[in-house]
């Protein structure tokens, strides 16, 4: 109900806006001007409703065509008003996240990853928690929990787990791998606010260098630094491949490194860092203690996140003299 009031605010206020424009407009630029300004997001709004420009050359004839009986509530104001309800939920969801889940102590099996929501990131990005628990006495089963998961997380915990057991001549291959990302999306899935307008899923490969660095954890039984947030798409061969919401689309991710309490490293694919760096955004993040770790590879980011390593042959060497992990 509250979508549907919201949607019915947004048209009423387009009509309203079509109305002032039209007057203003009889009393030259000046006038006109100061009411484009004044509603700029709601003219924005109706003329992409309408299809036209503010240089149509038709403009006056089309807004005064205008009326209340010829401009109905359109699957656009829905997602317009959805997009309010969406970052606030979010935004209630992820405090609740930060103060919970999101602890300063060092976990095994557990790692902080900047996860894009949306099909295609158009959601923008959060701080996720990334937990993996895994059964020696298993059969090389991987098994990434919640129905709001997309396609693209589960290849990345796939690829995961095949680049980790080539570097640890596969002795981890039979082992069970749980996987579940706790993320502010978690349940939305299912909640629909119109016809054709639902909450996101979590989707996209970013996710997949956080899973990574969980589940070797979780496979040597060693610490992840809780000061250390990534994000990076991950190959089977180990390889780190740059994401979506670090560029000129979209800074969300950078947005919830920044504001999260904990965070002191970022690490991301190198290709990222590099197109970063024309927005100023290594000074905004050092501002607020963050250093970006700029990586091409899993072991590069592993041994800046695991704890009690210092180097990457250090790192490969503990891989393969590794004890089995004690299933939990």
């Amino acid at each position: 109900a509250d979508t549907v009031d919201d949607a019915n605010r947004l048209r009423t206020k387009e009509l309203e806006a079509c109305r002032k424009l039209l007057e203003a407009m009889k009393f030259g630029e000046e006038k006109t001007r100061e009411i484009e300004n004044l509603f700029k997001d709601d003219l924005e709004r109706l003329f992409e409703n309408l299809g036209i420009s503010r240089d149509d050359p038709q403009l006056t004839e089309k807004l005064e065509k205008i009326d209340p009986s010829n401009y109905p509530l359109r699957l656009y104001h829905f997602e317009k008003a959805l997009e309010g309800t969406i970052d606030e939920a979010l935004e209630e969801a992820q405090e609740m996240i930060q103060k919970t889940v999101r602890i300063r102590k060092p976990e095994v099996g557990k790692s902080y990853g900047l996860i894009a929501l949306g099909e295609r990131g158009e959601a923008g990005g959060l701080v996720g928690v990334i937990e993996v628990v895994v059964n020696p006495n298993g059969r090389g089963k991987i098994q990434v929990i919640g129905s709001e998961i997309g396609e693209s997380i589960k290849a990345s915990a796939q690829d995961a787990f095949i680049h980790i057991n080539s570097l640890a001549d596969w002795k981890f291959k039979d082992y069970d791998v749980y996987i579940e990302l706790v993320t502010p999306a978690k349940g939305m899935e299912k909640q629909t606010f119109a016809s054709g307008v639902s909450r996101p899923p979590v989707s996209g490969p970013s996710a997949g260098l956080a899973i990574a660095v969980a589940m070797l954890s979780a496979f040597l039984n060693v610490e992840v630094d809780p000061t250390v947030v990534m994000t990076g798409a991950i190959t089977a061969r180990g390889e780190v491949w740059p994401v979506g919401g670090l560029d000129y689309r979209g800074m969300g991710k950078i947005e919830a490194a920044l504001s999260d309490r904990y965070a002191r490293k970022l690490i991301m694919p190198k290709y990222n860092y590099e197109r970063l760096k024309s927005f100023d955004t290594e000074r905004m993040l050092s501002e607020k203690n963050i250093k970006i770790i700029p990586v091409q590879t899993f072991i590069e980011a592993a041994v800046e996140a695991l704890m009690g390593f210092s180097t990457q042959e250090e790192l490969i060497k503990s891989l393969k003299r590794s004890l089995p992990a004690q299933a939990l």
